[in-house]
C-alpha cells in the first residue's frame, strides 16, 4: 500500500498534520482514527452509488474529516497535478490509516503516537510549501 498509494497516503497524512499543527494541537490518535473511519464509510457508500456523508457528533473529529475530504476530493478529480484516484482506492487508503491508528493506540505509548509519526514523516518542507504542500504527479517534493 505504501508503494502503490504513497502519494495519496502522504497527502492524507499531511492533512492530518496540518490540522494538528494549525487548529487542533491536542488532537489524539483516537480522534484521527474516527475521522479516517468516518471518511472511509463515506467513500464506501459513494463507491456503491449512494451519496451519504458520515458526520461526527464530535466537532474536533469533523474538522479533520472535512480536511481529509478536501484532499480525497482533489485526488478523486485529479486536480492540482495529483494522481487521479478512484473512490474505492481512497477508501482503502483511509482504512489503512485507520488500522494504523488503532495499532498505535494498542501500543499504549501515548495518545499521539501515530500523529507524532505523521509529523515526522511529512517534514517541515511540506508543511510550509504554498499553497497546501500537497504532493502531486506534476509537482516536485
Amino acid at each position: 500500500m505504501e508503494i502503490r498509494q504513497g502519494e495519496v497516503l502522504h497527502n492524507l497524512r499531511l492533512a492530518a498534520t496540518r490540522i494538528r499543527r494549525t487548529r487542533l494541537p491536542d488532537l489524539r490518535d483516537g480522534e484521527a482514527r474516527q475521522a479516517f473511519a468516518n471518511l472511509s464509510e463515506t467513500m464506501r457508500t459513494k463507491s456503491s452509488g449512494l451519496i451519504y456523508e458520515f458526520r461526527s457528533a464530535d466537532p474536533r473529529v469533523q474538522v479533520m474529516v472535512d480536511e481529509l475530504l478536501s484532499v480525497a476530493s482533489l485526488h478523486e478529480r485529479g486536480e492540482k497535478g495529483m494522481t487521479k484516484t478512484d473512490v474505492a482506492t481512497l477508501m482503502q487508503c483511509l482504512k489503512y490509516l485507520e488500522k494504523q491508528a488503532a495499532a498505535a493506540a494498542s501500543q499504549a505509548r501515548g495518545a499521539t503516537l501515530l500523529l507524532d509519526l505523521f509529523a515526522q514523516t511529512v517534514t517541515r518542507e511540506f508543511l510550509l510549501r504554498e499553497p497546501e504542500g500537497l504532493v502531486g504527479g506534476n509537482t516536485e517534493p
